[in-house]
């Protein structure tokens, strides 16, 4: 059958949302008002704590100019859109990384707000497990830390290595999850690893230091590979130093440091760009007996 070709893929808003951002943000020399008025059109098809957390990270790296002009009126803006709530939870709850609580209570200052009864933002939360599932190619890990003072509700940190090529074992994707317990949780990875080992293969415990040995060894893969991070761990980069790096050392292992983690920031293949070479142009799997073959992505006009 005949297969349409040079079709672009359409994203969801949530994906172009960053960009987005940090292009109204540099690019444009318009009064707060506008700005705002361009930002709050962005909003339709993303969920508000997908929209507040890019909103405060894209703000963040905004050039100084553009962070003096949009800090006094961000706390009513928000206000008017009903996501005041938002920003104080995550100003007052610390259920995020570091930088976002100290960029949403910079915000709730400079609109006025007395935040001096909050408590001290935790960078250094208290790790509370990690897991793995998966196949010999592909490898889900998850580490988790209480994300409140009451452990009602946890951190996760999430990875995904690739064995085939381009990755050879480097780390293909990162998210942090926050807002549930830790026995939902789990209780949603070993859902996600029957299904898809199809029952061949458990969840695995790890310790604190094997889980940080775990990330770290293939992070080194990345560098082997002249793979940079993730832009979704780039992004963690505070959480990265005080959460993950503070963990107990295995003996012997091969160093990583936080110097190392900012190399790769800057230098390598984009994983972004890697994986979306996947998605439309197929996934290389080695065989077992050596060979690599190509995966073509599935289309529906091919039915």
């Amino acid at each position: 059958m005949s297969k349409r070709k040079g079709r672009t893929p359409s994203l969801p808003p949530a994906v172009l949302l960053r960009p987005r951002l940090d292009a109204l943000l540099t690019g444009q020399n318009v009064g707060p008002e506008v700005l705002l008025s361009q930002i709050g059109a962005l909003l339709p098809g993303v969920s508000s704590g997908v929209f507040l957390a890019t909103l405060l990270r894209s703000v963040a790296a905004a050039p100084a100019v553009i962070q003096d002009m949009l800090a006094p009126r961000l706390t009513a803006w928000l206000r008017g859109l009903g996501r005041y709530d938002e920003l104080h939870a995550i100003a007052f709850e610390q259920s995020e990384e570091p930088a976002l609580v100290r960029t949403a209570q910079s915000w709730l200052v400079a609109g006025g707000e007395d935040i001096s009864a909050l408590a001290p933002v935790r960078l250094g939360l208290e790790f509370c497990g990690a897991l793995r599932y998966g196949s010999d190619v592909q490898k889900s890990v998850s580490g988790f830390w209480y994300a409140d003072h009451h452990r009602n509700r946890v951190l996760q940190l999430a990875f995904l290595t690739d064995t085939d090529e381009p990755w050879e074992g480097a780390v293909k994707d990162v998210f942090l999850k926050s807002g549930r317990s830790q026995a939902a949780m789990r209780q949603e990875i070993e859902d996600i690893a029957a299904e898809v080992m199809l029952g061949q293969a458990g969840v695995e415990d790890l310790t604190d230091a094997a889980f940080k040995q775990t990330l770290l060894s293939a992070l080194l893969i990345n560098r082997r590979q002249n793979i940079g991070l993730p832009f979704e761990l780039r992004e963690l980069r505070d959480f990265f130093a005080t959460n993950v790096l503070s963990l107990p050392d295995t003996p012997g292992a091969e160093g990583f440091t936080l110097a190392d983690f900012d190399a790769m920031s800057n230098s390598g293949r984009n994983v972004e760009a890697l994986r979306h070479h996947e998605r439309r142009y197929g996934k290389v799997v080695r065989l077992d007996d050596g060979e690599e073959v190509r995966i073509m992505p599935f289309d529906p006009d091919d039915i």
